[in-house]
């Protein structure tokens, strides 16, 4: 019959609760990294439904400008300070859309700016198709 060791028992214990432990790192690791990403996400969603909102609010008021102008029998005014800062928020946009779709692991439709699969040969918003890089 087998000799029962108590030193050999408590070794294979330790070993376990080691091994137990590394995993259990492991996995913290592995969640805390997951939160990171997704918290990142969600900042860049939020930026870029601000950024939208701005530009909606400049399309309400080149809009309302010209129907000023023309309720008024008046000429269209200028409008190109108006038209620079909705291509300045647009690229703003555009810049941070490339940024949200880095951490996502996507990539930007190059036509409608939709996040899409990297493994995707065309966007499925638009149907473009999707430029690999090689």
């Amino acid at each position: 019959m087998a000799e029962f060791n108590m030193d050999d028992m408590f070794d294979k214990i330790k070993t376990s609760a080691a091994k137990v432990s590394r995993e259990a790192e492991r996995l913290t690791k592995s969640a805390a990294s997951k939160v990171e990403s997704k918290t990142q996400e969600a900042k860049l969603k939020y930026a870029i439904r601000e950024l939208e909102d701005k530009m909606r609010a400049c399309y309400a008021a080149i809009g309302e400008a010209v129907y000023e102008s023309f309720r008024n029998s008046e000429e269209p005014g200028d409008f190109s300070e108006m038209f620079g800062r909705l291509d300045a928020l647009r690229e703003e946009a555009d810049e941070i859309k490339e940024q949200l779709a880095a951490v996502s692991g996507c990539v930007v439709c190059p036509e409608c700016g939709a996040g899409v699969s990297a493994e995707d040969a065309f966007c499925s918003k638009c149907g473009a198709n999707i430029k690999k890089d090689e």
